[in-house]
């Protein structure tokens, strides 16, 4: 095998996993991914936090079928919440 049928193999394969990971969605609508580079980020809103574990088992089966892996060291979850709502609707 010459080199540039080497190269020409590795980028076919790269072309192949941004094509996968550009078929990677949500399955709940409002959900969204926002993705760059070799990160993927799931943002759900509050109204749609019971979904929560349904998307990352997707996204971690995504994955597997993928041969891919989460890195669950590097997993974090945020919540954000704006506290001037909180204390308009009176939760404080």
């Amino acid at each position: 095998m010459t080199l540039s049928s080497k190269l020409y193999i590795l980028s076919h394969e790269d072309a192949c996993l941004a094509f996968t990971a550009a078929v990677l969605k949500t399955i709940h609508s409002g959900n969204s991914l926002i993705k760059f580079a070799d990160d993927t980020y799931l943002v759900i809103p509050s109204a749609n936090a019971s979904t929560r574990q349904q998307e990352i088992g997707h996204i971690a089966t995504w994955a597997a079928t993928n041969n891919l892996k989460l890195n669950v060291l590097k997993t974090k979850e945020i919540v954000f919440e704006n506290s001037r709502r909180r204390a308009d609707i009176g939760l404080d």
